[in-house]
């Protein structure tokens, strides 16, 4: 039903197995995991069919369920910051030939991607879980912008000055496209001295 409940009733005493069919667009989670029977996904992965289920004279039975779950993507922007303030702004560039590397909760490395022309990146199939990214430079003098200034979340640099997220979590399905990173190249004056 709406909240995910089934019902099998008025059965007859014996030995049963309930199989679980995927709903597209997602995959089962795994089985058996954690220390609580009753909480846990008893589906097999694979054939999506639980365990036999002995049934006997006037029980019942309720923890048998099925876990599902979403993959989920996570990109945006590797851009030029031109004024150097940590900020997108109309006319600042996507910068392409940035190293963009996914990590997951361990620090482990696990993806990597370069971005393109526009600056653009993406990860995508990623099952629920933490990662950060780590933003590698193309060849130049480039150096990062202050992360999170600005008040718009979705338009500011998220690297520290060593190019590394914080830590952010992924849901089930989840889409987030606010993982950005500004870079600017500094400018040297020469300041002549007249007499």
């Amino acid at each position: 039903d709406s909240f995910g409940e089934y019902l099998f009733d008025a059965l007859e005493p014996g030995t049963y197995s309930v199989r679980f069919l995927v709903p597209a667009g997602w995959e089962f989670t795994g089985s058996d995991a954690g220390s609580d029977d009753l909480l846990d996904s008893d589906a097999n992965p694979v054939s999506g069919v639980t365990a036999p289920i002995t049934v006997v004279s006037e029980e019942d039975q309720f923890g048998w369920d099925a876990g599902f779950v979403r993959r989920a993507i996570v990109g945006d922007f590797v851009w030029n910051d031109q004024n150097g303030n940590g900020v997108q702004e109309a006319g600042e560039p996507g910068l392409a030939g940035a190293l963009v590397e996914l990590l997951d909760g361990t620090g482990a490395v696990i993806a990597s991607r370069t971005t393109d022309t526009t600056g653009a990146y993406e990860f995508a199939n990623l099952l629920p879980g933490s990662y950060s990214i780590r933003v590698t430079p193309p060849a130049g003098a480039w150096k990062f912008s202050d992360m999170n200034t600005g008040t718009d979340g979705t338009l500011d640099s998220d690297v520290d000055p060593n190019g590394r997220s914080a830590a952010f979590l992924l849901v089930s399905g989840q889409t987030d496209r606010t993982r950005d990173a500004g870079l600017f190249e500094p400018v040297d004056l020469a300041i002549q001295k007249t007499t």
